[in-house]
């Protein structure tokens, strides 16, 4: 049991229905040594729903894979700081249209 608590997780949302590997294993380099360790779970079509199915304060990295430039928006974000843990950290890529198979880092930042 304290081994499941100790574990860090990275939460991956998108508002598509299909999420390649490659742009999820891409995003936890961008984090870092730490993100590559973490359980990783991921939630599409989040942008139909309106709260995240975790705890709060339970995620350490959160990546949010998008090809919609209003997704997240500002509820969206509300939702996320309450997922992540103090300290958390949140990449935001966007699929770019014309290339699917690329992205582009929009942004990162912790949350404190």
């Amino acid at each position: 049991m304290e081994a499941k608590a100790m574990q860090r997780v990275a939460l991956v949302i998108s508002d598509e229905q299909v999420v390649q590997m490659t742009t999820i294993n891409d995003a936890l380099r961008e984090l870092g040594k730490e993100a590559l360790q973490c359980d990783v779970q991921l939630y599409t079509q989040s942008s139909s729903q309106s709260k995240l199915p975790v705890e709060s304060s339970s995620i350490e990295f959160l990546i949010c894979i998008s090809r919609s430039h209003a997704y997240p928006d500002g509820s969206w974000f509300d939702e996320i700081s309450r997922a992540l843990k103090p300290g958390g950290t949140i990449l935001v890529y966007k699929v770019l249209q014309a290339a699917p198979k690329e992205t582009e880092k929009w942004c990162s930042f912790s949350v404190t």
